[in-house]
């Protein structure tokens, strides 16, 4: 429950449910910080949020190699 509620903190926990990322995705920095933890995380379950997936999709650009596991899951949504 406490994880669900720090959306930022709880980058690679599973099962969580729909998360409220209102406050992340209206400040760039962190917005930013998400995105490089669901990179590193490789949590693709945060990417269905729209906003989500799109600032992911940004940060891969042209370097989807980088991230091939989240790419994929990018590019099927």
């Amino acid at each position: 429950e406490i994880a669900a509620q720090w959306p930022l903190s709880s980058v690679g926990i599973p099962d969580l449910g729909p998360l409220e990322v209102e406050v992340l995705v209206g400040h760039p920095c962190l917005l930013g910080m998400y995105v490089d933890r669901i990179i590193a995380r490789r949590d693709t379950s945060r990417c269905s949020d729209a906003r989500i997936r799109r600032e992911v999709q940004k940060a891969l650009g042209m370097y989807s190699e980088l991230a091939p596991e989240v790419a994929a899951v990018i590019e099927a949504l």
